[in-house]
């Protein structure tokens, strides 16, 4: 990479370093992604010019800032292509590693994520300090959980410019919420009940914030169904539900990518079941494959989210696409709306 490309690569980088309470979002993740593709260590790293900074870790291992050149994950990033090693031991590039000869690593699978300018930043591995056989489907399950983490990274560099900027309200703030969303489903034509409206981790839910919660249930009480975000590994969790009420939940799509494991599956009917005791509909995220859909509808999901179906897309075509997919053999189609009544994306129903 040229010298000017590589020093701009390396200024996006900076820009994911995180540490304290944002590197606690990524345990979560990081902790799925040990237990479903049954690796002991799992690292976010982030990588500059000179050093590689571990910015996520789970398991046992060290933290510390190392040289490039002394990483398995700058292979990664200087590539630009995952890389995969069951033997470091005998491996003629990484053999004479500190981290080979403290027996840190034996078997390393690293696939690289990019920033908000398209640089790639980092590396998402997976470390055994044994040997082992790595096949295609463990690299692809890490492939999409890269991803996941690049959108966590993104959001929590979003809300770190929030604060910055002071900016920390949400639509939910706003003295005349309820009364605004009620005059757009009037202006608009269409009934509260036929809206679904997202809580999410730019709302900060925290119990201190009772107001929110009493902006849920006015806005229940008009028929607008209410959905808490990123539940299971994201930031949504038991503890919102024990002070807040709302219709459904709409389940992490790390947790999409863990199904067909038994923690992703064993996860995944732990939440439709916690959901069907509390009387909540469940929809799953990330749904990409027609397996996925299967294994999500025998696990106990009501509805399904993702691209196997459409990408995210506006209101405007919403009623068209309906026109050219149906019928769809997963079920019906429907319209959820976040946090705004204009913005639509596609729903199936995993129920027939």
């Amino acid at each position: 990479m040229p010298e000017q490309q590589e020093s701009a690569r390396a200024r996006s980088a900076r820009h994911n370093l995180i540490d304290g309470p944002s590197a606690a979002r990524l345990h979560s993740t990081l902790a799925l992604v040990a237990q479903s593709l049954g690796f002991p260590v799992v690292r976010v790293s982030i990588l500059d010019q000179d050093t590689q900074h571990t910015i996520g870790l789970f398991g046992v291992g060290d933290a510390t800032a190392i040289p490039r050149a002394q990483a398995f994950c700058d292979a990664v990033v200087r590539t630009g292509r995952p890389l995969r090693v069951e033997d470091a031991s005998v491996d003629p590039l990484f053999s004479q590693f500190p981290s080979v000869a403290a027996n840190e690593i034996g078997a390393y699978i690293g696939v690289p994520f990019t920033g908000r300018e398209s640089f790639i930043v980092g590396a998402v591995c997976v470390i055994d300090p044994h040997q082992r056989t790595i096949d295609d489907d463990l690299q692809a399950r890490l492939t999409e959980f890269a991803r996941i983490v690049e959108d966590q990274l993104d959001l929590i560099r979003r809300l770190k410019e929030q604060r910055r900027e002071g900016d920390v309200a949400t639509n939910f703030d706003h003295p005349e919420c309820v009364t605004r969303l009620h005059e757009a489903t009037a202006d608009a034509g269409v009934s509260p009940g036929s809206e679904y409206l997202e809580l999410t981790e730019t709302m900060q839910l925290t119990p201190g914030r009772t107001h929110i919660a009493g902006v849920v249930q006015r806005l229940r009480g008009i028929g607008f169904r209410v959905w808490l975000d990123d539940f299971g590994t994201g930031w949504a969790s038991l503890d919102h539900l024990l002070w807040l009420r709302v219709d459904g939940i709409k389940i992490d799509r790390a947790v999409t990518v863990a199904l067909g494991t038994p923690i992703g599956d064993a996860l995944t009917q732990a939440v439709t079941g916690l959901a069907v005791a509390l009387g909540l509909h469940t929809t799953i995220e990330g749904i990409e494959t027609h397996r996925s859909a299967e294994l999500a509808r025998a696990r106990g999901c009501d509805h399904g989210q993702g691209y196997l179906w459409a990408p995210p897309l506006p209101a405007t075509v919403v009623d068209d696409l309906r026109a050219r997919r149906a019928p769809v053999r997963d079920g019906h189609w429907a319209r959820e709306t976040a946090q705004t009544v204009s913005a639509a994306t596609s729903i199936v129903s995993m129920v027939q």
